[in-house]
């Protein structure tokens, strides 16, 4: 049995006559845009055919700035906010556990660096790097990008980075 969802028009199936009579009189949504609704949001709003709203800036958006599914449908959230979204994720949780580490233990690390970074001493604002030794996975501290890409350059290497110190000496 199909159902139109009367907010956003997509075709549902139900697997049952009673889910499709009880969603077709009370002119129930889909899941997805009851969901939406639930939680704030607009629901999975289509406007003239090829707009939607977007669920977390509820602006009014192209069907073409939508991420779509393998199905077909189009996520509830427009793809910059997609974007911003995965990005805070990122930088908030994977970030961490990429390291073995969690929140608290970084914000202690910066505490104890005092904010800054442990090589240059300029203040960690904007490019920030958890340092980490390649051999045995085991966080250093917290650096700059400048700091953390010149390490990096010189592979971590001690006799290297001596062989730069004396050069600068001359």
């Amino acid at each position: 049995m199909e159902n139109k969802c009367p907010i956003c028009g997509k075709t549902r199936q139900y697997k049952s006559l009673s889910g499709f009579y009880r969603a077709n009189k009370n002119n129930l949504p889909c899941r997805s845009c009851s969901n939406s609704i639930q939680l704030g949001g607009p629901g999975n709003l289509y406007r003239e055919g090829n707009f939607k709203i977007c669920t977390i800036c509820n602006n009014k958006k192209s069907l073409d700035e939508f991420f779509k599914y393998p199905s077909g449908h189009s996520h509830s959230c427009c793809k910059d906010c997609s974007r911003e979204k995965s990005q805070k994720y990122h930088k908030s949780i994977y970030r961490y556990a990429r390291y073995g580490i969690n929140k608290e233990q970084y914000d202690e690390l910066f505490k104890n660096q005092e904010g800054k970074c442990p090589i240059c001493k300029t203040e960690l604002k904007e490019e920030i790097h958890i340092d980490h030794d390649h051999i045995n996975g085991q966080v250093r501290g917290i650096l700059c990008g400048k700091c953390n890409k010149g390490l990096g350059q010189f592979n971590d290497n001690i006799k290297s980075l001596t062989n730069a110190i004396n050069y600068l000496s001359k």
